[in-house]
């Protein structure tokens, strides 16, 4: 327990959360991508990795997953920094159990009597002659000061003032605000979701994609981009800002239209936020279907894996393949799954949209198109409440700790003569013309 509660492990901890943040924000961050050391065995690893992914597995060589744990392009989620952050919190719990334990103690302990012999611990020390009106109110007094302890023993009478207990508390309240912090980052580590929507101008869309897996994830509500504007600054080619105008329309509501620009994020009741992030190019698949003749509109990321619900229709799109042709530029392969069980393939060229026309027995015609995309980022975290609770105690705390100074007054009283002194964890200088200032009141 001494170790782990130890300043010096304090110290360490801290120097060495300070460096790793440093890589952090000195070396871009890109979490999920999967970092190769330079060396043969590392080498080696990343090409046994790749052919275990195109042969449909999963299973990462141990060399290359050992040095995954200590990725400095996710230095915030690696196994280093997580296990630093557990012994940063190990080590604030112990050192608040150790002085929290002691501080108990001596709230539990006996008076302590301003004798001949404790009062030489003491710089300050006021004599007092009272009057008897005085000796008739002192006891009041000295208890419109804060709890008064009273003792008599050995013909003298001790007396002990405590005022300000609750400011002893204070840093404890501190430490318990960082433990409540790093739960609710822990809990958004665990439970949260993060990801992108790439939404093309009159687009929607029920899904995102995971940012590490790129899985879809379902956002519980449809969103459809009306409109995508991007201002720029007077008399330039520069950008001022961008906005999307979107509707969201949830089940069993009416649709709710709102604007997203930067720093002015849409928060929806499930708890999922969109957040103007970017914006650029992206391709739109427009699927025609042969039988009935109408037409819908799937967005692709090439990032995206597992199927993908295209809106408005019982169709499912599950993208194969996509890669970059050295003679027909980006290709993606693709089945579409019919409701009835039926599934086509096709082939698409992104350079020559006229090539799915060809395919025989075709159900539906497919093409492919660049379009505009407003880029919408989707985060969500559970325990972001977790964290603001954390951040009132921690203001709480630091209320306590400036705004409640801890103060001892001590007296003894023989006959007609008071010997005063005090101490205080917070302006000791001043206590010598407080502890006047009350001598005069006493003495009144």
């Amino acid at each position: 327990m001494k170790v782990l509660s130890s300043l010096k492990l304090s110290v360490w901890l801290l120097l060495i959360f300070t460096a790793m943040c440093l890589v952090g924000v000195l070396i871009p961050q890109r979490p999920g991508m999967i970092w190769v050391p330079h060396g043969e065995l590392f080498e080696q690893a990343a090409m046994d990795y790749r052919q275990t992914l195109q042969a449909g597995g999963d299973q990462m060589p141990l060399a290359l997953a050992i040095a995954n744990y200590l990725n400095p392009y996710d230095v915030f989620r690696s196994l280093p920094f997580v296990t630093l952050i557990v012994l940063m919190l190990v080590n604030i719990i112990a050192c608040s159990i150790d002085r929290l334990t002691k501080l108990l103690r001596s709230l539990r302990a006996p008076m302590l009597k301003l004798d001949r012999t404790a009062q030489g611990a003491f710089s300050n020390l006021v004599e007092v002659r009272l009057g008897q009106t005085a000796l008739e109110g002192l006891e009041s007094r000295l208890a419109r000061h804060g709890t008064l302890r009273k003792l008599e023993q050995d013909s003298a009478v001790y007396y002990a003032v405590e005022r300000g207990r609750l400011g002893r508390f204070g840093v404890y309240m501190i430490h318990l605000a960082v433990l409540v912090l790093a739960v609710g980052a822990m809990i958004g580590v665990l439970y949260g979701q993060r990801g992108m929507i790439n939404l093309p101008e009159g687009g929607s869309t029920e899904f995102f994609y995971d940012r590490d897996s790129g899985e879809p994830i379902d956002l519980g509500f449809k969103v459809s981009c009306e409109s995508f504007k991007i201002n720029l600054y007077p008399g330039t080619q520069e950008v001022s800002d961008y906005l999307s105008h979107l509707l969201i329309e949830r089940p069993g509501e009416p649709p709710e239209r709102t604007m997203v620009e930067v720093n002015r994020p849409y928060k929806a009741p499930n708890g999922f936020t969109l957040y103007q992030n970017n914006y650029g190019n992206t391709t739109l698949l427009q699927i025609e279907d042969k039988a009935s003749g109408r037409t819908y509109q799937v967005s692709f990321e090439s990032e995206a894996h597992g199927p993908l619900a295209v809106p408005d229709s019982p169709l499912v799109l599950v993208p194969l393949s996509f890669r970059e042709d050295p003679l027909y530029g980006p290709r993606l392969e693709l089945a579409l799954q019919h409701p009835d069980g039926f599934v086509e393939r096709a082939l698409l060229l992104f350079h020559y949209p006229e090539h799915d026309a060809d395919r025989p027995d075709a159900r539906t015609s497919i093409t492919p198109r660049s379009v505009q995309y407003t880029g919408l980022e989707v985060g969500y975290d559970p325990g972001v409440s977790v964290v603001y609770l954390s951040f009132v105690l921690f203001m709480v705390g630091l209320l306590i700790v400036f705004g409640v100074p801890h103060r001892h007054y001590y007296a003894r009283l023989e006959g007609n003569k008071l010997y005063l002194t005090g101490r205080s964890n917070k302006y000791q200088d001043t206590m010598a013309q407080k502890l006047e200032q009350l001598a005069a009141e006493l003495k009144a």
